[in-house]
């Protein structure tokens, strides 16, 4: 693990407070969740697609409001957002068919948001970040 300061991220490490609005299973012991935050405004870095390779191995550091001391880092990805997963397995679906497809380009839309989305494994520890999510 590497820990530097990335730049231009220097002001981007204020609290944010977010609700989970939708949860999608992915299989037994993992589901894609998405977070809104509470005041409804968009937040520089929350974006429904990262378009570019600089955002790979971007996370953002979670913790319950029960207990703010516990964080843990997810990471960012892209194929892992609903309707983007869904998009890309019909494109390649149609590809292979040798079908037209019309890809939908408003699906990677990476500006501001008040919504980001994360895959998390729920590693069922009793005080883990992660089984609170995902209860």
């Amino acid at each position: 693990m590497v820990v530097a300061v990335v730049a231009g991220q220097e002001n981007l490490c204020e609290k944010v407070v977010t609700r989970i609005v939708k949860k999608v299973k992915d299989n037994t012991n993992t589901c894609t969740f998405c977070f809104e935050t509470i005041n409804q405004l968009e937040v520089p870095n929350f974006s429904s697609f990262f378009e570019d390779l600089s955002y790979i191995g971007r996370h953002y550091l979670l913790s319950a409001s029960s207990d703010p001391i516990v964080r843990r880092q997810y990471t960012v990805c892209n194929t892992f957002i609903p309707d983007f997963f869904i998009h890309i397995f019909k494109l390649c679906q149609a590809v292979i068919e040798g079908e037209a497809f019309e890809f939908d380009y408003s699906l990677i839309d990476s500006s501001h948001s008040k919504r980001f989305y994360l895959t998390l494994k729920n590693y069922k520890q009793p005080t883990g970040l992660s089984a609170k999510i995902h209860a």
